[in-house]
């Protein structure tokens, strides 16, 4: 067999599975689709400074305001006055300025803050590749020239479609390429990062926390070490919710093919 689907990732697997380890409660899993957003700090920065000018300008109109509270003479109200006009323009002014400049919302602080947590996520892996710490695989048995190819123009990654558009000098014979990652490389190189605790995990569905689950055991078990009925009765057991028929799909997409060849079991 030249390309063993079971053994490798899509592109978008490794990212979201980058993401997750990378920002765990913060990671909501959508990030892929985010799209740029200008970061809001300025804007907010730029009101704050408004609001705050405005309010020591009415700080410094307040004693000009008591003469007209006053039984002031017409010479001190009139004093009051020319004092005020600079004031009340400067005011006026500000106010234009703060009706023009949009409120930072909840939305736009979220949508940046998702659009930069894809940018992290994407670089660090495009470093990766970069360094040959991880592999990618177009179309199944071709391996991509990162080194090369990221210095080409018209070279595509689409983490979200888990696609690649190769530079035209590239000697494939399609324009677009699936992406894929080997398993076992992918989660060695996932190690440099703190692995989610299970409590940030709880509020994943029972079929990704089996995901996760059996994808630890498969870095740290030998093949044939328990088998795949003693697997799925502690899954069942410690995933409140996960039907056989999940494990199943979950145990046929994630262990290598060594994990289920027939055969006995390795003594304890």
């Amino acid at each position: 067999m030249r390309f063993d689907l079971e053994s490798h990732l899509s592109l978008l697997q490794a990212f979201d599975f980058t993401g997750r380890r990378l920002f765990q409660k913060k990671w909501q899993g959508t990030e892929v689709f985010s799209r740029h957003v200008d970061d809001p700090q300025h804007t907010k920065e730029q009101r704050q400074n408004i609001l705050k000018r405005l309010d020591d300008l009415e700080t410094e109109a307040l004693p000009f305001h008591r003469v007209f509270r006053l039984n002031s003479s017409f010479e001190e109200q009139e004093n009051a006055n020319k004092a005020l006009y600079p004031i009340r323009m400067e005011i006026e002014e500000l106010e234009r300025k703060l009706s023009r400049i949009p409120h930072v919302s909840d939305t736009w602080l979220a949508d940046h803050e998702a659009y930069a947590r894809r940018c992290k996520v994407e670089a660090d892996l495009k470093a990766a590749f970069h360094d040959e710490e991880l592999t990618l695989i177009l179309g199944g048995n071709e391996v991509a020239q990162w080194k090369s190819w990221e210095r080409s123009r018209d070279f595509r990654v689409y983490f979200s479609l888990s696609m690649t558009i190769p530079p035209r000098e590239y000697s494939g014979t399609r324009r677009r390429e699936p992406a894929f990652l080997k398993k076992d490389e992918f989660f060695e190189w996932l190690e440099r990062y703190e692995p989610s605790s299970e409590e940030e995990t709880a509020n994943l569905t029972p079929e990704k926390r089996c995901e996760i689950w059996l994808n630890e055991c498969v870095k740290t078990m030998k093949a044939k070490e328990r088998s795949k009925d003693e697997f799925r009765f502690e899954a069942m057991d410690k995933f409140n919710g996960l039907s056989r028929r999940a494990f199943e799909r979950i145990w046929a997409s994630t262990v290598p093919p060594s994990w289920k060849a027939s055969g006995p079991t390795l003594p304890r």
